[in-house]
């Protein structure tokens, strides 16, 4: 997605939070091979529809991805995690 090419992927786990069908690329069904041979052949077929995706793909990428971002992002899940970790509990070595 960075370097503006079109993406198409399977629609599966942590793609689906990088990948939005249809905007910044294709995405497929991992089980069906049609879809992804269908994807690709309209990909092919169509340098617009390339192009789009890839410029979509790559202003995703600097907007998600930039390091500002992700250290934002991650902050704040510590921050909920540290939040929701039970009270530590002392062991007594007596019992």
């Amino acid at each position: 997605m960075a370097a503006a090419e079109p993406v198409v992927a399977t629609s599966v786990g942590g793609v689906t939070d990088a990948v939005t069908h249809g905007v910044t690329g294709i995405l497929v069904p991992v089980d069906s091979p049609a879809p992804l041979v269908d994807a690709l052949r309209m990909l092919q077929a169509d340098s617009l529809l390339r192009t789009r995706l890839g410029e979509a793909g790559r202003e995703a990428v600097r907007i998600k991805f930039r390091q500002e971002t992700v250290i934002e992002n991650l902050s704040a899940l510590y921050e909920m995690l540290a939040d929701r970790r039970p009270a530590a509990t002392l062991m007594r070595a007596d019992g």
